[in-house]
């Protein structure tokens, strides 16, 4: 066979091998006649993955460990160099322990609001939040500072977190903004943003009615407004009953010896003239006594205790 023409079959088939093995660049990696774009961490590829960077960008690393490349390599890693490039060997930790971030010291366990994470290859303790924020463990998360009333509460193993506005014994009191040992009624506790707080129990502009404990539009004559703890309320007068269906007073009407009551949150309009309920009430003499002397005997007639006489009257 003539040589030219062996050559000439050779130098084509060599060029069609060639042009099919172009290489494509950095950034970039062959796929099939096709050149794609590598992982945006990757200076040189394999394919799309950040895990198959064969060499990263200037200025960044490659983990021995995760095999994919980092921005920084943290102390205690280790940097090197191959392919060219940087690497970091990160510090690793025997079995069953974590890496704290805030010590790079290797633990048995992740202090809290440290959580467990696997990071770069390595078993670590991290902030559950990212760096600059505060941790609130109320409601689990993360904010960019301590709004009021949470309090700053420092670094705790490395973390800045946000505290509740008091102590675990004592509720915050939402309209006088301080701490309380109990709320005080008409107030109620609830849990507000992971903290136990005292709330009004209406809405804004509505009132607090005392003597039914429901919420109203205005205090209407004859009730008169006044204020509970720092609540608008409506209250009727002594001796007059709330009528929740129309928002207004009605005179209270009590059987003798019963007297209308003075308390504007009672459930019971009518009630004992005795201030307490271990006296009994006299009825010749209209008094309370706290016994019932000789020869007047105990009684009870519609929950209220007497001093009774032996005898009918006229005997």
């Amino acid at each position: 066979m003539n040589k030219s023409f062996l050559f000439l079959l050779a130098l084509a088939a060599l060029t069609v091998f060639c042009t099919a093995q172009t290489p494509c660049g950095d950034g970039k990696y062959a796929s099939g006649s096709t050149c794609l774009s590598c992982s945006s961490a990757c200076a040189t590829c394999t394919g799309p993955s950040p895990a198959q960077c064969i060499t990263c960008k200037t200025g960044t690393y490659m983990n021995t460990i995760s095999k994919q490349c980092q921005s920084t390599c943290a102390s205690p890693g280790t940097v090197g160099s191959a392919n060219g490039g940087l690497t970091c060997t990160p510090r690793t930790c025997g079995s069953g322990q974590w890496l704290s971030a805030d010590t790079n010291q290797c633990v048995d366990r992740c202090d809290q609001p440290n959580t467990q994470s696997y990071s770069g290859g390595v078993n670590t303790c991290k902030s559950p939040c990212a760096s600059g924020q505060f941790y609130y463990s109320g409601n689990f998360t993360c904010l960019n500072s301590c709004p009021a009333p949470l309090k700053d509460g420092g670094v705790n193993n490395g973390v800045k977190i946000c505290n509740r506005p008091c102590d675990s014994s004592q509720v915050y009191d939402t309209e006088l903004s301080t701490c309380v040992d109990y709320c005080n009624w008409p107030k109620k506790q609830a849990n507000k943003d992971g903290y136990p707080a005292c709330s009004k129990p209406c809405a804004s502009g509505q009132f607090y009615n005392t003597n039914a404990g429901v919420c109203v539009s205005s205090c209407n004559s004859p009730q008169t407004q006044d204020t509970y703890s720092g609540i608008a309320s409506c209250t009727c007068p002594s001796g007059n009953q709330f009528i929740a269906s129309s928002n207004s007073c009605t005179k209270i009407t009590c059987t003798a010896p019963l007297v209308p009551s003075n308390d504007p949150s009672s459930d019971t309009p009518c009630v004992s003239p005795c201030d307490d309920s271990d006296n009994f009430y006299v009825p010749e003499m209209k008094a309370c006594s706290g016994m019932c002397h000789y020869p007047r005997t105990k009684s009870v007639k519609n929950g209220l205790n007497y001093c009774t006489q032996p005898c009918a009257s006229g005997q």
